[in-house]
């Protein structure tokens, strides 16, 4: 008997150590339902979502007609399987995304028969406006109309800080020498602070082929019948920001040839557009190394100035051919660069 109530104790304690090890699997067997009822349950409502979005789709998509496109919607797994096998780093959505250089869907085409639809691409695009700086132009001369608004016209050659009322004064006065046609076309003149070198004549706005052809009749006509308090006097169309920069270096760089040319630079020898000033046939100064076509022989230095508003900007000389053009070592050339 005693050797019988041992055994059973021993079967006791022996089921009890086993169920206490059994504690551990059956609280992640619980664990594990517990997270495969709550990833059903998200994937229920995953796919109600998609449901939904698929009506709305095909709701639209008959209301809009037969060329109506959509973006189908993602396929959750295709999803989880993208974000588990990529790499670190990439796109889960690589495969809904269309190319860098894939053409745009074609948008949907509007149903006169259904009013509340928005109105179609072309007509949400804002005009262009005539007397917007124009960037292209049709016929000889376009390129030279990037950044340029001909329906403004620029009155200069004053003295710095000279007064607002002298300037308005002297506009007003070349204005009333110009023909009734031309002075109909004014609207009004700016001057821009108390104190200015130029003004402004805004003219009635005109597409751009015809307000570039109305502005070189007015500077034929009229353009050195302006009085200012120095010795020239000049009519220009009205530049953007960037090419008043790029006309404020160039007329230095242009200052700084005609000391070490020992002469003045014709107009028709500078391209203030691409910032390039020839010698003859020679092109000896650009803004872009490239421009200067030069030979692989040649020396070249560069020279960076600074303007009246502090812009910086920075010029190449062709040494080679500068000298050879004044006659004049390149060392000479290279040292007159540098110090002028």
């Amino acid at each position: 008997m005693h050797s019988a109530a041992y055994c059973q104790a021993f079967l006791d304690r022996s089921a009890a150590e086993a169920g206490r090890c059994d504690c551990p699997l059956q609280f992640e067997h619980l664990r594990l339902q517990q997270e495969s009822s709550t990833r059903q349950a998200e994937m229920t409502e995953v796919n109600k979502r998609l449901d939904d979005l698929a009506g709305r789709i095909e709701q639209i998509s008959k209301q809009r007609g037969e060329n109506f496109q959509a973006v189908p919607p993602p396929d959750p797994w295709a999803r989880a399987t993208f974000a588990s096998s990529s790499a670190t780093g990439s796109d889960a959505w690589s495969n809904y995304k269309p190319a860098a250089n894939a053409p745009h869907p074609a948008r949907p085409t509007t149903n006169a028969s259904s009013p509340a639809q928005p109105p179609p691409l072309q007509r949400q695009q804002p005009q262009p406006q005539p007397n917007a700086f124009s960037d292209t132009g049709s016929g000889p001369g376009s390129a030279e109309a990037q950044g340029t608004n001909y329906n403004n016209v620029i009155l200069g050659g004053f003295a710095k800080d000279t007064p607002r009322k002298l300037i308005e004064l002297e506009i007003a006065k070349a204005i009333s020498l110009w023909d009734p046609v031309s002075r109909s076309s004014v609207q009004r003149t700016t001057v821009f602070g108390q104190r200015a070198r130029t003004g402004m004549v805004c003219l009635r706005p005109l597409p751009v082929d015809q307000a570039r052809e109305r502005f070189f009749q007015l500077k034929a006509n009229f353009g050195h019948m302006l009085s200012t308090n120095t010795d020239e006097a000049w009519m220009s169309a009205e530049k953007s920001a960037e090419q008043r920069k790029r006309n404020r270096a160039t007329r230095t760089i242009r200052q700084m040839l005609e000391k070490i040319k020992g002469g003045p630079v014709a107009i028709e020898d500078i391209d203030w557009t691409r910032q390039i000033m020839w010698i003859g046939s020679c092109r000896v100064v650009a803004a872009n190394l490239a421009s200067l076509h030069c030979q692989p022989t040649d020396k070249i230095c560069s020279r960076a100035t600074t303007d009246d508003y502090g812009e910086r900007s920075t010029f190449f000389f062709n040494v080679t051919g500068l000298a050879s053009c004044t006659s004049t070592q390149p060392e000479a050339v290279e040292a007159a660069i540098q110090s002028a």
